[in-house]
């Protein structure tokens, strides 16, 4: 049998990192006959992380460009032309028969047509509408409708995203008290008045300004799962989870519910598995 060829593109940052890696590593599970190969930018986390899980890794010379005047920035053209040549040889060489890239940047994260699992990882659309409404909420701020607003489009598409080192060696810090998952906002009105603001964590973090309490965790399973389960199965989820201590190996399976038959539909797209 003819062996299939995976060719992996994605990094920068941890989301990017071990989502692709997980893909690899399922492929390699489901498909025996698979090789695998990745690309990456040269001096990025990727060319660490990749390796370290038995991948092999190509490095292209590419960075983004700084968002305020830096020389750094002259090179990326030649940046540029050389990881396209870099990338034509690659791929010349290795032959894939299939490519997948867990990179950002992709246009469904601005698009109003997206599935809500893609507005769910879209920074910027959730940004607009929680700027937008002051609020949130995990059904309704996904609609098609709520998305397709032209008010929220106009502040969508008006959006841009950087990454600070400084917030990306928070993030890494192996210290629990001072890993950042937050990132800092600049809104410039029309005036050209800039509004800044950041945060660390969350305020419902354990180190944030309000960490969440068990009724806290309660009420927002609740909330999450309200239409979704009977009361019966709710509240006898809820009264396993809180005793954890006194379940045995045999009863694990308490831990899993049973959503309403009318909720659940068969999806019958066909993935890459």
């Amino acid at each position: 049998m003819e062996q299939v060829r995976f060719l992996i593109s994605g990094g920068g940052t941890g989301g990017h990192i071990f989502p692709a890696i997980s893909i690899a590593n399922e492929l390699s599970d489901r498909i025996k006959n698979s090789k695998i190969e990745f690309v990456g930018a040269k001096n990025r986390m990727e060319m660490e992380k990749i390796p370290e899980n038995g991948y092999s890794v190509s490095g292209l010379w590419i960075s983004g460009i700084k968002r305020s005047f830096n020389y750094s920035n002259l090179l990326v053209p030649f940046q540029i032309i050389f990881s396209l040549i870099k990338s034509y040889f690659i791929i010349k060489h290795f032959k894939p028969h299939y490519v997948i890239g867990t990179g950002a940047n992709d246009p469904q994260k601005m698009d109003p047509k997206a599935s809500r699992e893609t507005l769910d990882h879209s920074i910027m659309y959730i940004f607009a509408v929680a700027l937008e409404d002051g609020d949130w909420h995990h059904v309704k701020s996904y609609t098609k409708t709520r998305a397709n607003r032209k008010s929220t489009i106009k502040i969508w598409r008006s959006i841009k995203t950087y990454e600070d080192k400084k917030w990306t060696k928070k993030y890494h810090d192996p210290n629990p008290k001072n890993k950042a998952f937050g990132a800092k906002v600049v809104v410039t009105l029309n005036n050209g008045k800039k509004i800044t603001e950041e945060l660390d964590r969350a305020d419902a973090h354990p180190y944030g300004a309000r960490p969440f309490k068990r009724e806290n965790y309660i009420n927002k399973f609740l909330s999450l799962t309200e239409g979704i389960l009977d009361k019966k199965e709710s509240n006898r989820f809820l009264k396993t989870v809180q005793n954890l201590r006194k379940l045995k190996s045999g009863q694990l399976h308490k831990l899993n519910i049973e959503v309403r038959k009318s909720k659940l539909k068969q999806n019958n797209k066909k993935g890459i598995f």
